[in-house]
């Protein structure tokens, strides 16, 4: 009974440990994000001043596959633009 015992105190303990992982990948993640925004704001930017009415207390980020998007002869500036342009006045596309 021990065996069994310890082996599921094991696996729970393992379990704790990979939540506790990915809690704090999370706390990462999102702290880089108020890092990058924070940072953005500091820098006085006429076209961020111009669509501050658009901002939101919503954060929607897109990872793109960069090597995607130069076999397709994609700039970011592109698809910023195309993204802005689909949602017109209803996002704040940074």
């Amino acid at each position: 009974m021990k065996v069994i015992q310890c082996k599921k105190e094991k696996k729970q303990e393992k379990k704790q440990e990979q939540q506790k992982k990915k809690k704090k990948e999370q706390d990462d993640w999102v702290l880089d994000e108020i890092v990058f925004i924070e940072s953005l704001f500091t820098i006085p930017n006429e076209d961020i001043e111009y669509k501050l009415h658009l901002q939101s207390l919503w954060l929607l980020h897109l990872e793109v596959d960069h090597a995607k998007m130069i076999d397709c002869k994609l700039t970011m500036p592109y698809v910023m633009d195309c993204i802005a342009k689909s949602f017109k006045t209803n996002l704040f596309v940074i």
